[in-house]
């Protein structure tokens, strides 16, 4: 399965995935970055995440919108999504 999420990594906040069942979902890879549509320093890009279906069953994802050297912050967005792998 493939990912996208928008973010400006300019500004330091960045995609990390916060809730996956490990047995049921692996991430192929680190996340890699597209350039967006406008060619703007620190504009909008997308995260693309690489994930990989191990077994069947049901499982949360969550991935959270920060900034790594703020430790301790809540995620400034967070993306849920519950995957049903059959």
């Amino acid at each position: 399965m493939t990912l996208r999420l928008p973010c400006q990594p300019g500004t330091g906040y960045t995609w990390t995935l916060l809730t996956r069942d490990e047995k049921l979902v692996e991430l192929v890879g680190e996340p890699k970055f597209e350039a967006g549509d406008s060619k703007l320093l620190g504009g909008v890009e997308q995260q693309v995440f690489q994930l990989r279906a191990l077994a069947v069953g049901t499982t949360a994802l969550e991935l959270g919108l920060v900034r790594k050297w703020e430790k301790g912050q809540k995620p400034k967005r967070t993306f849920r999504v519950t995957l049903e792998i059959r």
